[in-house]
């Protein structure tokens, strides 16, 4: 049985995502890449304001609790933006980061990378 489960992780560590043109060339998804990338930003900018908003001394379970509840527009976190509180504990800086938080989260992602990158506007 270890050794059927060893083999499975390791099967499914080498397959490929995608599919072979008449070259038998690996021909991938884009959209894969797509949602892979949604994702790592996604992560990155919840972890990035978190960070950010700890530096400012708010303690790690509210800054994170606050950064995923913005990103997500969810609203609640946990600590002191709690259902029992609201932001008023967060400085002034930080409530200017979690607002941009929200605008990433409520205008898309992408949606706002795309105002920045000028090769896409043609």
């Amino acid at each position: 049985m270890y050794s059927f489960f060893t083999l499975y992780i390791c099967s499914s560590k080498c397959t490929r995502y995608g599919y072979q043109d008449k070259d038998n060339a690996w021909v991938y998804d884009s959209g894969f890449y797509a949602v892979l990338l949604f994702i790592v930003l996604y992560i990155l900018i919840l972890f990035v304001t978190g960070v950010g908003l700890t530096a400012m001394r708010v303690d790690i379970n509210t800054a994170f609790s606050a950064s995923a509840a913005t990103i997500s527009t969810v609203g609640l976190g946990f600590g002191e933006v709690g259902s029992a509180s609201n932001f008023a504990a967060i400085p002034c800086l930080g409530k200017v980061l979690l607002t941009l938080n929200m605008l990433l989260g409520r205008l898309e992602i992408f949606g706002l990378l795309l105002i920045f990158f000028m090769k896409s506007w043609r």
